[in-house]
């Protein structure tokens, strides 16, 4: 009899770890992608355009890279990681705060950031941070509530209903990286590992963001993984197998590669998804090489394209920020700089057939090359507020 706990604890465990990976072989939809190599106009699928000038009044607001956009009710967050700060404005633009003051060693400080997350039902933020491994929890204007201490690493995080998703390198011998979804008002209890995958090159990655949340649902793609998934509440709800035929790269053939190596063998090969912009119909993403994807739900159908085009502005892009939207409205973004707007001067001054209104114009001419850049926000027609 001494030996009878055994027996419910073995089912407990064999329970956690079923939990944890089967959802993993949920059966995924398998869509070929259409190598267009063309401009889309970005007006086909997205209305309601705005260009968003953040406001520099200090260093606090100097924006040096934009890792990804975020939203609450008249705010846009900006993770700036090179600048090592998340900053808010509003929505006309204006500075309202930024993490910058926080950076310390002390009580509710910081030594680096690697994400964050807002929550729409709460109206809070939170920051992942590295030394020491913690959450931030701030409120709107980005005062911190609780610092709560982690054990691990975070790479990215997001949040939905209930969760908040954390993306980080494996613990398991075999390496990898895994998802682990925590209920959000008890991040420091047990989680629970929803996806993993291992089949990783180490010291490659890509620039951009691998998940992003509209704040009710939370789409994601692991490192070097081909598949999307659509997660909400802790359970995965569609997969998507994207197909990138002969530009997709072979895990087998350069698993066993230097870094260097890699970059060299699979130079125009495709690697990583990135910057997910998805909505009821509509999935929009970036990889590691050169164009933009739309992913057709309702057709089943994935077309690339070299840019979007924005005839209403006058400028093209083909990167796009990871943002999920606003008042739960999925979206996209995109920075125009002030390369960019150079370029268009130079046009305009060849070609005065660009035909933008004056408050467009008024705005590329009065742009400085210290601004801020430019940030194009677009909802994707058809959307609805979940």
């Amino acid at each position: 009899m001494k030996y009878a706990f055994w027996i419910p604890l073995i089912c407990l465990c064999t329970y956690l770890f079923c939990m944890c990976t089967s959802l993993n072989h949920k059966k995924s939809k398998h869509l070929q992608v259409d190598y267009e190599d063309v401009d889309e106009e970005v007006t086909a699928f997205v209305d309601s355009l705005i260009i968003l000038k953040p406001d520099n009044p200090s260093n606090e607001a100097y924006l040096s890279s934009f890792e990804r956009l975020l939203s609450l009710p008249d705010r846009i967050y900006v993770v700036d990681r090179k600048g090592n700060k998340v900053v808010a404005f509003d929505d006309n633009g204006k500075f309202i705060a930024s993490t910058l003051p926080k950076v310390g060693r002390g009580k509710n400080e910081y030594i680096r950031i690697m994400d964050a997350a807002a929550d729409i039902s709460t109206e809070k933020v939170y920051i992942a941070c590295d030394s020491p491994y913690q959450i931030m929890v701030c409120d709107r204007n980005l005062n911190v509530i609780e610092c709560i201490k982690m054990d691990v690493f975070f790479k990215e995080i997001a949040v939905d209903g209930i969760c908040l998703y954390a993306l980080l390198e494996s613990e398991d011998q075999d390496g990898g990286y895994e998802l682990r979804c925590f209920d959000k008002e008890s991040l420091s209890e047990r989680y629970q590992v929803i996806i993993r995958y291992d089949k990783v090159i180490r010291g490659v990655g890509g620039s951009g963001r691998h998940m992003t949340s509209n704040g009710v649902e939370v789409h994601v793609s692991m490192p070097f993984d081909n598949v999307i998934h659509k997660l909400k509440n802790g359970e995965v709800l569609e997969s998507w197998s994207i197909d990138f035929g002969h530009r997709a790269f072979s895990y087998e053939d350069s698993k066993k590669l230097s870094p260097s190596t890699f970059f060299t063998k699979n130079s125009d090969k495709i690697w990583v998804i990135q910057n997910i912009c998805a909505s009821d119909s509509l999935l929009l993403f970036n990889t590691n090489e050169f164009g933009v994807y739309i992913m057709d739900k309702i057709e089943g159908s994935v077309t690339q394209y070299e840019n979007l085009d924005n005839q209403r502005i006058g400028v093209f892009s083909s990167g796009l920020l990871p943002w999920g939207g606003s008042k739960g409205i999925p979206a996209i973004a995109y920075k125009v700089s002030a390369t960019i707007l150079s370029q268009y001067k130079e046009y305009q001054a060849e070609d005065d057939s660009i035909e933008l209104s004056n408050s467009i114009k008024e705005l590329y001419y009065n742009y400085k090359e210290d601004d801020n850049d430019l940030i194009v926000l677009g909802h994707i027609k058809g959307s609805k507020g979940t």
